[in-house]
């Protein structure tokens, strides 16, 4: 972009390649989306279409987003989107593994049925000493 907000050349074979190869690759690609300072392919599936969320952030977090935004030459909003994505995945995994083991607990006091400290104690001993081995069952 030039300083008077006009594209110039290169922008606009860059936008008309990117146009091309999403004319070539309907079914991978959706469309070409602006980002900050670039533009990308969205593969389909994206969020493109989503619904805006308010997040009130102080001056000093916003500061630090503006400044990574800027190192990364990514938009505040893509990194934002990113954390969340990995704050979820995260928490969520988190979720699952607790869920699971509050199962085996509860199994363990149904049945007691458990590895006996033993067969524990000599799987952890042969890891110690660099041997990997099956967990006991």
């Amino acid at each position: 972009m030039r300083s008077d907000g006009s594209a110039c050349e290169n922008c606009l074979a860059a936008v008309g390649n990117f146009k091309a190869k999403l004319a070539e690759n309907e079914t991978i690609w959706h469309k070409v989306v602006k980002g900050f300072k670039k533009y990308y392919l969205a593969p389909k599936g994206d969020l493109i279409m989503s619904q805006t969320k308010g997040v009130k952030l102080n001056d000093a977090t916003q500061q630090r987003l503006a400044n990574l935004a800027r190192i990364r030459d990514r938009s505040p909003h893509w990194l934002m989107c990113k954390a969340i994505e990995i704050f979820l995945e995260r928490e969520e995994n988190y979720e699952r593994e607790k869920l699971e083991d509050m199962e085996r607990w509860e199994h363990y006091q149904l049945t007691g049925v458990a590895i006996p400290h033993e067969k524990a104690a000599a799987w952890l001993e042969n890891l110690g000493e660099g041997k990997v081995m099956p967990c006991p069952k």
